[in-house]
């Protein structure tokens, strides 16, 4: 998890007209988790390293035509004045001290931390409100523990940093996708799960040859697993490898791409049978690619809800 600290306020603006007043205090938050981060994590904070000096020039006083007033202002012609910032923290370790942006690495021992932004005109202090007050602090707390986004995590789930915001759930019963937190052994839409992997408790029943293309409604077809009716034009072994192809897990993807893949195996096995099948039996031989292009085209049209029943058995949504 990252963490971003940002600090703004009247003294850290780009203008150089700017005014400063120390009394607004600098505006200092955590704007990830509520302030919650992860112990062991790093937090990344987006604002003045630590020690860099930052110069700042200060719009003239009217009343006083430019002149230097109230100890908060300088006139035109005056030099910038200089003011510098520092980090602190009750725990964790600095991973830089001068670089954009500054690093703490939280510690692991659970708790509240605070970090402290500390602004310095290198002036005394002498009157409050005034530019001269010296210096300006700005803290921030994190409450570092075992968080995901503002749930503390129990035993037996894990943080699921794919969303926006971050939420906890259960690996042996769910999955942590991009698209949301879903049921591990209970696919309802195959896309929702692209890392899907074999079912570990599901058993696959076996091919039961041609079975499913009887419904084709071609002309002349005595033997569904050889609609051609040669010795050598028999399709049960391409039928059995497509149930097998629909009837195990696909894994990983875009489930319509591996539905393509088998039916294009089924139809080149098919065709292949075809090209095999004896060439002095010409009318046999045509009547097998018309059969292997019928077979095809009924589970390619007529095929969908066959396969995504059979993926979401042989499935389960993540490992």
């Amino acid at each position: 998890m990252v963490v971003t600290v940002v600090c703004c306020g009247r003294a850290f603006a780009d203008d150089p007209n700017t005014l400063w007043d120390p009394g607004s205090k600098i505006d200092a938050k955590a704007i990830s988790a509520k302030n919650k981060v992860k112990t062991g994590e790093t937090v990344v904070i987006a604002g003045y390293a630590s020690d860099t000096d930052h110069w700042v020039k200060y719009k003239p006083d009217a009343q006083s035509n430019g002149a230097r007033s109230g100890g908060g202002l300088i006139g035109e012609g005056t030099e910038p004045d200089r003011i510098s910032y520092s980090w602190s923290s009750t725990g964790g370790v600095w991973m830089s001290s001068n670089a954009q942006p500054l690093v703490l690495w939280m510690p692991e021992k659970p708790g509240d931390y605070t970090l402290t932004l500390k602004a310095d005109d290198d002036a005394p202090a002498v009157s409050s409100g005034s530019r001269e007050d010296g210096s300006a602090p700005a803290t921030v707390t994190l409450s570092c523990g075992n968080y995901c986004g503002e749930e503390e995590i129990q035993a037996g789930r894990e943080c699921c940093e794919k969303l926006n915001p971050f939420r906890a759930y259960s690996p042996k019963k769910e999955c942590c996708e991009t698209g949301g937190i879903f049921q591990k052994y209970s696919i309802q839409n195959l896309d929702d799960c692209p890392n899907r992997v074999k079912n570990s408790n599901y058993t696959y029943p076996g091919p039961n040859g041609c079975d499913a293309y009887v419904a084709v409604g071609l002309p002349g077809v005595r033997n569904k697993d050889n609609p051609a009716g040669g010795p050598d034009t028999s399709f049960i072994l391409s039928c059995n490898g497509h149930d097998d192809c629909w009837g195990h897990c696909g894994g990983p993807g875009i489930a319509i791409d591996y539905r393509k893949s088998c039916d294009q195996d089924f139809l080149s096995s098919m065709r292949s049978v075809c090209d095999k099948s004896n060439p002095l039996f010409i009318q046999r031989k045509l009547r097998c690619y018309t059969f292997a292009t019928g077979y095809w085209f009924a589970v390619e049209t007529a095929g969908a809800g066959n396969f995504t029943n059979g993926q979401k058995k042989a499935c389960q949504c993540c490992k």
